[in-house]
This record gives structure tokens, C-alpha cells and sequence, in this order.
């Protein structure tokens, strides 16, 4: 799945971040740039531009997928890049099993297409992908933790409140369950419902 923004504002790009992190199923993204390229030095150059920091004092491997007609297979821009890395980075070693950094590159035509940096998601499954269940909210902190990781089972949660404490602590708990619904699942429509225990 792509998703693509236009704009080079650092406040929108952030706030993008920060969505895709509170949506239930996906596990990780990747934060991506597409350039176009004249020969695998002028790829590596532009590898080099983005990763030199990232490889400080760290152990790395480069990946590359490829499609399209080139003068070079997948293995050797790999060989050529890694080598090259390598060199220029003095603090940084090649490790082909389990490296703190992969170095991710699409290389489709003549469009190369760099992983900048990965980003946690949410996890656990899609919404709706199972059932509608009821969470009892208080207003405390473990009814809250317990509607979030109903959500991020991909169960769509609507609320029930049981009102003791007056039109204060419903709006109180409203205003939590309104958070809650609002980061992790405003994809979906859900019901609060309050059950007045004042007599």
C-alpha cells in the first residue's frame, strides 16, 4: 500500500507519521523516496547522501529489488553499493545476518526508490475484522488501556457508562472515550452509552 503526499511541509509529514501509527493493522511503514538515477555510481552516491549518518559505528546489509532492463543484476549494485558504503563510512561493517541497518532499495526502470526510515505501526488486526464488543468505561485508567487493546484486535468497542458521579464525571469519561475513539479507531462510527445509577 502507498500512500502519497505532495506537500514538503515537515508539519504535515509528521502528522501523517503519527496517524499511520495509531491504525489498527499496521504493523510497520516506511517512510519513502523516489528519485531518478543515470548509472549505479550515481546510485550509490545518492545512497550514500541519505545512509552516511544512519551507518555511524553500526553494522548494515543492502538489499536491492529490481525490475527493468540495466547493465548491472540485483547482486552487484548490492556488491557495488555495500563496498562502497562501506569505504566511505569507517565506523560502519558489512553484516549479512541480522545488521542494525538494511539498506532498502528499489530500483523499478530508471526510478530509484530509497526506504528513508521505518516506523512502527499499531499492530494487531484491520478494523472491523472481528466483532462489535461493549467496553465498560470509568473514567480510570484501566478501562481505557483495556478499550485500547480491544481496538487493536480489530474489534470495533463502543462504550458503556455507568453514571454515579453526575453530569461532571460523564463528560469527564465522555471526553476519554472521545480520545480513545478518535486516535485509534475514527474509522469507524461507535455508540456511548450512559446508564443514569443515581437512583
Amino acid at each position: 500500500l502507498t500512500v502519497r503526499c505532495h506537500s514538503n511541509d515537515e508539519n504535515i509529514k509528521h502528522q501523517l507519521i503519527d496517524r499511520l501509527g495509531c491504525i489498527p493493522g499496521i504493523v510497520n511503514f516506511a517512510q519513502m523516496q523516489s528519485s531518478s538515477f543515470s548509472s549505479l555510481h550515481d546510485i550509490f552516491q545518492q545512497v550514500l547522501q541519505v545512509y552516511a549518518s544512519q551507518l555511524e559505528h553500526k553494522s548494515f546489509s543492502v538489499r536491492v529489488r529490481r525490475t527493468g532492463k540495466h547493465d548491472f543484476s540485483s547482486i552487484e549494485a548490492e556488491r557495488y553499493i555495500g563496498g562502497g558504503l562501506n569505504q566511505h563510512v569507517a565506523s560502519a561493517r558489512v553484516q549479512l545476518k541480522k545488521p542494525d541497518i538494511v539498506v532498502s532499495l528499489e530500483i523499478k526502470q530508471d526510478l530509484l526508490i530509497m526506504v528513508r526510515q521505518m516506523h512502527p505501526g499499531m499492530g494487531g488486526f484491520p478494523l472491523p475484522s472481528q466483532s462489535d464488543v461493549l467496553s465498560l468505561i470509568s473514567g480510570g485508567y484501566d478501562s481505557a488501556v483495556a478499550s485500547y487493546l480491544m481496538i487493536r484486535k480489530g474489534l470495533r468497542t463502543h462504550y458503556l457508562f455507568f453514571n454515579l458521579g453526575g453530569s461532571a464525571h460523564e463528560a469527564g469519561v465522555r471526553e476519554m472515550a472521545f480520545y480513545i475513539w478518535q486516535r485509534y479507531s475514527l474509522s469507524h462510527k461507535v455508540k456511548f452509552v450512559s446508564v443514569n445509577f443515581a437512583p
